[in-house]
């Protein structure tokens, strides 16, 4: 059966997927008004990697595959206030191949859901390109840390716009995608492990039903400009639910729906783009993008001004 998300699952998102899949989520009020399901950490029920990762990759900038090697300076009485520091288990402020993905989120505390989208609408990641080879942001992140590449990822649309690097027209792309983070899938996967407690789900519905009001568009680095315009048109090329679930049975068969449709890719590869480029040229010196980056974006699609309408 073919299957319609693919999870990342390397060894990075595998460890926010277990810490996302045995946290418990708990019913807090947020500050916005109203209740909402966060993150209960508790320092037994984080790992030595967990920090390294945290404090090397999430705080210093450490590729994250070489943070989770490294040994935490931070005592176990200390892990919890890490976590709260680096936004939990959000992938996009522990890993910076992820860094400039962008997701929408129920709460704007890093300890809220993180499945919030998948579950609402059914849409995966709109995964950054950084396809500008005069940003430095870009420049680094393809150098350094690369762009994680499953095999089994869909783009269904390109979305182009303009970039929030300097003043000028600079444009870059951003793929509508049906990847599923790691910490995500998590998620799922604790909702599924507690499925016999039908208000526990109900009350994760009810918390659903913000991100239909006033969901939060966060981009951890450098995102473009009119971001929402950019979700909308994410929306619009794979969304397979039109608002969020009603109630707590209503959310269980969505996140059945979504764990059988669902591939693991144990090791997708990280792409760099100096290897990228040699591969299609044959030339090219490490760490040295081609000027304009042939191939990268397609030719003929719309793209995003700084004055779209939302």
């Amino acid at each position: 059966m073919s299957k319609s998300f693919v999870a990342l699952n390397d060894p990075v998102h595998n460890l926010l997927r277990h810490l996302a899949r045995r946290t418990p989520l708990v019913e807090r009020l947020s500050p916005e008004g109203g209740l909402r399901m966060y993150y209960q950490p508790g320092a037994e029920g984080l790992s030595e990697q967990y920090a390294a990762l945290a404090w090397f990759g999430g705080l210093n900038g450490l590729p994250a595959p070489l943070a989770i090697e490294r040994r935490s300076r931070l005592e176990t009485r200390h892990w919890v206030i890490l976590a709260e520091r680096v936004g939990g288990f959000d992938v996009a402020k522990l890993d910076r191949r992820c860094a400039r993905d962008v997701r929408l989120h129920v709460c704007r505390e890093g300890l809220g859901m993180l499945a919030g989208e998948l579950l609402s609408y059914g849409t995966g990641l709109l995964r950054a390109r950084n396809d500008d080879p005069g940003n430095p942001l870009h420049r680094l992140l393809w150098r350094r840390y690369g762009r994680l590449a499953p095999k089994e990822e869909v783009i269904y649309a390109t979305i182009r716009c303009l970039s929030g690097h300097g003043s000028g027209g600079e444009r870059e792309a951003f793929d509508s995608t049906n990847v599923i983070p790691g910490d995500a899938l998590g998620e799922l996967q604790q909702l599924w492990d507690r499925r016999a407690d039908s208000l526990f789900l109900d009350r994760v519905a009810r918390s659903l039903e913000a991100i239909g009001r006033n969901a939060f568009v966060a981009a951890f680095l450098q995102p473009p400009r009119n971001l929402k315009a950019a979700v909308q048109l994410h929306m619009r090329a794979q969304r397979r639910w039109r608002r969020p679930p009603e109630n707590g049975r209503a959310l269980l068969r969505r996140v059945e729906w979504i764990l059988d449709h669902t591939a693991l890719d144990y090791a997708p590869p990280t792409l760099f783009r100096w290897q990228q480029h040699r591969s299609q040229t044959g030339t090219g010196e490490r760490g040295t993008p081609s000027a304009g980056w042939p191939g990268d974006l397609p030719q003929g699609d719309d793209w995003l001004t700084g004055d779209n309408p939302v």
